[in-house]
């Protein structure tokens, strides 16, 4: 076996890197990434990872967590991922860089189950690989059009598994994937499309004891005029199969004090596991992360200033239960065609936000919100915030003082256990959001760097915002900037960074706005989007080349660098 040098580095700020090939000369182009695989590796497991694209000599990795570990194996370009035993489970983000530029970030998930890899050809029953349901998470991939993927699994007479797969949530893989369970003729006992948005999920109890069947088969998430099964080389996914505890969701659906706070867990095959209770750890920005040793899965929940309610057995139009605001409640629609009712009292005049959150937590809900007034007039009703976001929310102003009726219902009136919800109260303040259009820049010696930052204030926010960039390299400078209350500033401003480096850079830095007119109101920092998969986060990455009359050997990443 060959030896794999162990080159990861620790920054103060817990970034870690990668020296993915040796070179004592900079490379003259930027990595492209097309595919890692496999995506992730069980907690306290070591992995090789293959990665495909264009990854030229001296090209490293940058990661936001520090309990992933690498090492490389130079003769292939192999990549060695170790997990430790205690890391958190969820999503990791990494970028591959070198001294021309950075990738994009890209996921890299962190499970609890023993892992496997598929093996092909897998296509049909007779080929089926074989997978122990009751500790499993497969990486697999649709690797051509038409291609099946099949596992076969042992299930006794009462056993229920669960069968989650994740693709184009969690690695936004361009596949809409669709489950099958079979017999062992190929009669379909469970179908599932869409579940965790496009990702689908399967839960099955056996009639009897017998082999199972799991097909995995995909279409495009971006239709086309393909008539068939879909397949390409980053149609990536994990299949989690279990038969053991399995988490939905957990009660409540957000943290207060994250010291404090204690969570119930909600799913399947929970037996004992309800009487420990679970670890909670901080994940990304402004969430928890809660998770079990004896279950398969880990849940993601918010952090509030708010106070948490749960609601009561009997939130009816007949038995309202009453809220204060602010406030967080956690509730479900259970059974179909449940209608929930809370009472709050409300002054005239008051500005009032009311937010019901179910699917950006993968709950079945579809919610309809309303509020009426102590007669029972309706005042307002929102059901879908815009196309394709079927969370509801609405704003008014109190028109008298009095008690006040939020009702909460499904659009076609379904319910059930995972039928959850999340109901945030809230008056409105005013306030502002930073926002860039990406998350990696490239600064010259010979050419300022400017940096678009999009400002939306909120709720009447007429104040002067300073926008600055935090945590530059030495040699590199960037004059805050203001956006005024009124005019084309207060909308967009150009953040200018120049370079009087002679060596170059690549690390992360934070932009931060300020409001000083409002004393209480914390800094706000600059985030960006990523498409696939959805996700918003403030790493940005900078890459600072040298001087082109500069024939220098290319160093290393600046050791200073900190992560946001």
């Amino acid at each position: 076996m060959a030896n794999f040098p162990a080159i990861s580095l620790r920054t103060i700020a817990a970034c870690v890197m990668l020296a993915c090939f040796h070179s004592d000369t900079a490379s003259a182009e930027a990595p492209k990434v097309d595919r890692v695989f496999p995506p992730g590796a069980q907690r306290g497991k070591t992995v090789e990872v293959k990665v495909t694209g264009k990854v030229p000599a001296g090209t490293r990795i940058w990661s936001d967590r520090t309990d992933v570990t690498f090492e490389v194996k130079p003769e292939d370009g192999t990549v060695r991922a170790t997990v430790a035993a205690d890391a958190t489970p969820g999503r990791a983000w990494i970028r591959f860089y070198n001294a021309e530029g950075a990738t994009p970030l890209r996921p890299f998930l962190i499970g609890m189950l023993p892992e496997i890899n598929e093996q092909e050809p897998n296509d049909r029953n007779e080929q089926a690989q074989a997978a122990d349901p009751g500790s499993v998470l497969i990486n697999g991939v649709l690797q051509k059009g038409g291609d099946v993927d099949i596992y076969s699994m042992p299930l006794a007479k009462g056993q229920t598994v669960i069968l989650s797969l994740r693709a184009n949530r969690r690695l936004g893989s361009p596949v809409d994937a669709v489950l099958q369970l079979t017999t062992d003729r190929g009669f379909v006992l469970a179908h599932n499309d869409d579940d965790h948005h496009v990702d689908p999920q399967i839960t099955f109890t056996a009639t009897q004891a017998a082999t199972y069947f799991v097909r995995v088969f995909g279409f495009p998430t971006t239709p086309n005029s393909t008539i068939g099964f879909a397949g390409n080389a980053d149609y990536i996914y994990r299949l989690l199969m279990t038969t053991g505890a399995y988490a939905d969701h957990v009660i409540p659906l957000a943290a207060s004090v994250p010291a404090e706070s204690k969570v119930t867990i909600r799913g399947w095959n929970l037996g004992a596991v309800t009487q420990t209770e679970p670890t909670l750890r901080p994940g990304s920005a402004g969430h928890l992360v809660v998770f079990h040793p004896q279950v398969a899965n880990e849940i993601s929940i918010p952090v509030t200033p708010h106070k948490l309610i749960s609601e009561q057995d009997e939130s009816t139009k007949h038995s309202m239960q009453s809220i204060g605001v602010p406030s967080v409640v956690s509730g479900h629609i259970d059974p179909a065609g449940d209608v929930d009712t809370y009472q709050l009292a409300a002054k005239k005049g008051q500005k009032l936000n009311l937010r019901c959150e179910a699917r950006a937590f993968d709950s079945l809900l579809d919610p309809v919100l309303r509020l009426l007034d102590a007669q029972g007039k309706t005042l307002k009703e929102a059901d879908d915030q815009a196309k394709g976001v079927l969370d509801s929310q609405l704003n008014l102003t109190i028109p008298a003082d009095g008690d006040y009726r939020v009702e909460i219902r499904d659009r076609f009136q379904a319910g059930g256990r995972r039928f959850a919800y999340r109901l945030i109260s809230e008056i409105p303040r005013a306030d502002f959001t930073i926002t860039l259009a990406a998350g990696e820049f490239t600064l010259t010696p010979d050419k300022p760097l400017e940096i678009p930052v999009t400002i939306v204030r909120t709720n009447g926010l007429a104040e002067v915002i300073s926008i600055a960039a935090e945590n530059l390299p030495a040699g590199v400078q960037a004059e805050p900037v203001k956006s005024m209350p009124k005019g084309d500033s207060s909308k967009t401003v150009k953040l200018k960074l120049e370079s009087k480096r002679s060596e170059p850079f690549q690390g992360t830095l934070r932009i931060v706005g300020h409001c000083a007119a409002i004393a209480d109101m914390p800094p706000r920092v600059a985030r960006f989007k990523i498409a696939s998969p959805p996700h918003d986060t403030s790493g940005i990455w900078l890459t600072v080349t040298k001087p082109a009359s500069d024939d220098k050997p290319s160093a290393a990443a600046d050791p200073k660098s900190k992560q946001p």
